[in-house]
């Protein structure tokens, strides 16, 4: 999701400005995504110039609210219609450490595939501690949702070096490399 869609979304269900958009995005999120105040005015401006919205006048504090507009309605409903796995992959990460690893001679893959797993299985168990605590205090569907999706996300990163590090050992010549002092 992107921050202008995530904006369309929020105005749809009533104008606001910018701080309030801020923190409902941050609130609808369940706090995984931290928005800076100057993207949202910058993500509303250009919202504004595309004709997505429109900016009412300001109240006595000098806030302008922002309404959605027939335009902003459209690109909303698009984006929701939209699968993920019609955009290209999102820069990932661990993806770039291993094929990274994989053409630095300095280093081992198997290692950093290892070490990888390693701060990839110790958040797994905080979030899955984390859900279990929502679950018995009967938490927020939002939190819960967000802890699920980190959950499986986690899970489908380990199932993907287990992968690599089977395709690594069967590859032919990738035997550890030594490292040298530099």
């Amino acid at each position: 999701m992107g921050v202008r869609e995530g904006l369309l979304a929020l105005l749809d269900s009533e104008p606001r400005y910018g701080y309030q958009l801020k923190t409902a995005f941050e609130a609808t999120t369940g706090g995984v995504w931290a928005l800076n105040i100057g993207q949202v005015y910058t993500t509303l401006d250009r919202l504004a110039r595309d004709g997505r919205v429109e900016v009412g006048p300001g109240d006595d504090a000098g806030r302008r609210t922002y309404n959605i507009t027939a335009e902003g309605h459209s690109e909303l409903a698009r984006w929701l219609g939209t699968s993920p796995a019609d955009a290209p992959p999102p820069r990932d990460e661990l993806l770039l450490k291993v094929l990274m690893s994989l053409g630095t001679p300095s280093v081992d893959a198997r290692e950093i595939i290892q070490a990888q797993r390693t701060g990839i299985v110790e958040a797994l168990q905080a979030h899955r501690r984390r859900l279990r605590a929502a679950a018995s205090n009967g938490d927020e569907l939002v939190g819960r949702l967000v802890v699920d999706a980190l959950v499986l996300r986690l899970e489908a990163d380990l199932r993907w070096l287990d992968l690599c590090e089977e395709r690594l050992i069967a590859q032919p010549g990738t035997e550890p490399t030594r490292r040298t002092a530099r």
